[in-house]
């Protein structure tokens, strides 16, 4: 049995949700947090108590499934993609719970993207021939002229921009790159770390630049450097490995039942080297 609810009202959930990411291995991702956020939550009850909880995204897909009782997990699970007809589950390999069940009852998966939990320290040297600038509300247009659609709109520029996230790396005055810190939810010291360069300064090794500033950054504020990319994306997969980053972990997509075609997950962030 499941109740749909709203997290802003529900200290069960806020509760139940901190456990959930206290049990993973590694921090929650930015994208994967993302997706959360217009979530729809479910309290989970085992014999009339709450058990658990689970989070549907808008494509129906199942983002989160925490249960407090492991033994109990298996039952819970089926009951709840029974009752709600999820076909599609999101999961990220260092959610064990959520791995084994979809293993054990999955017909398809596939890999979607790449999370970069693990970096080595690495030498970062200013150039000379870069100036580095929080980003300003005046220069909103120069930034939605070169992102590329990295930013799904101004409004969100703007808001990045409020919060002192957005980095902008200018060559001879010209926007060259940007770069974005955001820290990834209150209750974990990370950080992500995102880069958009403008077409004319691709594979010139900006990229990698943006990347180890950012990292530098992140670190002298105390925050574990975190990142993310689209499985197809190589070239932003290649220029985190330069920049020291490591991956031992994905998100995979899997199906769960009566869907022929594999679902089109929303876009992740896009990053160019």
């Amino acid at each position: 049995m499941s109740s749909l609810i709203y997290p802003e009202n529900s200290q069960t959930l806020r509760d139940l949700r901190q456990q959930y990411l206290d049990s993973l291995s590694e921090p929650q991702d930015f994208y994967s947090e993302s997706l959360i956020k217009p979530a729809a939550f479910y309290l989970l009850y085992g014999d009339g108590l709450v058990a658990g909880y689970g989070a549907i995204g808008n494509s129906g897909t199942l983002l989160e499934f925490f249960c407090t009782d492991a033994r109990r997990a298996g039952g819970l699970f089926d009951e709840f993609v029974r009752t709600d007809n999820i076909e599609n589950v999101l999961c990220k390999t260092f959610d064990p719970l959520v791995l084994s069940l979809c293993l054990d009852r999955a017909r398809s998966r596939r890999v979607v993207g790449y999370v970069f939990t693990e970096y080595a320290e690495t030498e970062f040297a200013s150039s000379p021939t870069i100036a580095h600038r929080l980003a300003e509300a005046g220069d909103l247009a120069r930034i939605l002229v070169m992102h590329d659609g990295f930013f799904d709109s101004a409004e969100e520029v703007l808001g990045h921009i409020r919060l002192g996230s957005l980095h902008l790396y200018e060559k001879a005055g010209e926007l060259a790159g940007c770069g974005l810190l955001q820290n990834i939810n209150a209750h974990q010291a990370t950080a992500d770390l995102g880069m958009v360069i403008n077409m004319a300064h691709q594979r010139k090794g900006l990229g990698q630049y943006i990347v180890r500033h950012l990292k530098r950054a992140s670190l002298a504020k105390n925050l574990r450097p975190l990142c993310c990319c689209d499985v197809e994306n190589l070239a932003s997969r290649a220029c985190l490995e330069a920049a020291g980053f490591r991956t031992r972990h994905r998100l995979v997509e899997f199906e769960l039942d009566g869907q022929k075609e594999p679902f089109d997950l929303p876009n992740m962030p896009k990053a160019q080297a």
